[in-house]
């Protein structure tokens, strides 16, 4: 409900938003076609009424004014595939898709931010010392409700490394973007990158099991 401004885009408050409400199907099924590799389908239909979205009142090149509004419905539907292969006793690969389509039906156009295609391919190596190596994609996708600031796709390359050194306890050190690579998160409407290459690391205590 609040008014708030990032970089050159103010956003009106709107007092009378409503609720948004959602109905939706979903239904999977899981594969086991050897003891070593698991996979796992899923696909789900969504009609979402009422959803609150920044809507673009005004353009101009000193100031894009938004207000926070009510849209009449929109329509998100898709898909996800998981899959596990246990390679070794020690090592496994694990890799999993999500494709999303998420319209608004009165336009025709995407809803913000919400890419068509995103995937995870991950290596584990779960030994003394544990070791994942893990690649995330994500697809183009639109900034705004025009859909007419397009955010570039991007991969990156994840890196953790784990010592446990009791049943509930563990060191681990962990690198994002790995390759410090450049990536769009935002525009606004100058572009806005995402994290760069960070570092981080920490003791964890697991609770309750």
């Amino acid at each position: 409900y609040r008014p708030f401004q990032a970089g050159n885009i103010l956003t009106q408050a709107n007092a009378k938003l409503t609720e948004e409400r959602l109905w939706g199907f979903e239904g999977g099924v899981d594969f086991h076609p050897r003891p070593d590799l698991l996979i796992r389908l899923n696909s789900f239909w969504n009609r979402l009424e009422d959803p609150v979205s920044n809507v673009t009142v005004s353009v101009s090149p000193e100031l894009i004014l938004r207000q926070r509004r009510n849209l009449g419905s929109g329509t998100i539907k898709g898909g996800e595939a998981e899959l596990i292969h246990r390679l070794t006793s020690r090592w496994s690969l694990r890799a999993s898709y999500l494709f999303s389509q998420a319209v608004v039906d009165e336009t025709g156009l995407l809803f913000p931010q919400v890419p068509h295609h995103q995937g995870v391919v991950g290596l584990e190596y779960l030994g003394p010392v544990q070791i994942l190596l893990e690649g995330r994609f994500v697809s183009r996708q639109y900034e705004d409700d025009l859909n007419q600031l397009p955010l570039a796709g991007f991969g990156v390359l994840d890196f953790q490394v784990r010592r446990p050194l009791a049943e509930q306890l563990e060191i681990f050190i962990s690198v994002e973007n790995l390759f410090e690579r450049e990536y769009p998160v935002g525009r606004l409407p100058i572009e806005r990158l995402g994290t760069p290459r960070l570092v981080h690391g920490g003791v964890r205590l697991l609770l309750g099991y």
